[in-house]
């Protein structure tokens, strides 16, 4: 009887955990190096480089993080594996560096408003930045 009423107990407080997503990678970003060039002279396109740092919170464990979106719409498509970062660490971990380069005429800028997080547990979500981050202020 004690076992059954066990068994209920742990099924009522599981069932309370049902939208807990564990093992998903928090990390913090934030805008790296940019590059912007001189316009060709026959194609007049503009060669450009950015980074994006991510670097993981302690206590939180590894995974991918990828698909970064972008304030108005659209997406930066990656995947980039992040290390975990142990609870005792005093600092976050990394940066995990990741780079974006085009060539174009012009270019907006870019805003990251969220990010895609896939934990070793498989499960995907979409983190929201708690302030919009400029990446490139664009030329």
């Amino acid at each position: 009887m004690k076992r059954l009423i066990g068994f209920f107990a742990l099924s009522a407080l599981l069932a309370g955990c049902a939208s807990l997503v564990i093992g998903t990678p928090t990390v913090q970003l934030s805008a790296g190096n940019s590059t912007v060039g001189k316009p060709d002279a026959t194609t007049g396109l503009i060669d450009y480089t950015f980074e994006v740092k991510a670097f993981t919170l302690p206590g939180s464990g590894g995974g991918v993080i990828g698909n970064l979106n972008l304030s108005g719409g659209g997406t930066l498509g990656f995947s980039q594996s992040v290390p975990s970062c142990p609870v005792s660490s005093t600092q976050n971990c990394g940066p995990v560096t990741i780079k974006y380069s085009g060539s174009a005429t012009s270019h907006l800028p870019v805003t990251v408003v969220s990010y895609v997080a896939m934990g070793d547990n498989g499960i995907a979500t979409t983190v929201s930045l708690p302030a919009p981050l400029t990446v490139f202020n664009g030329f």
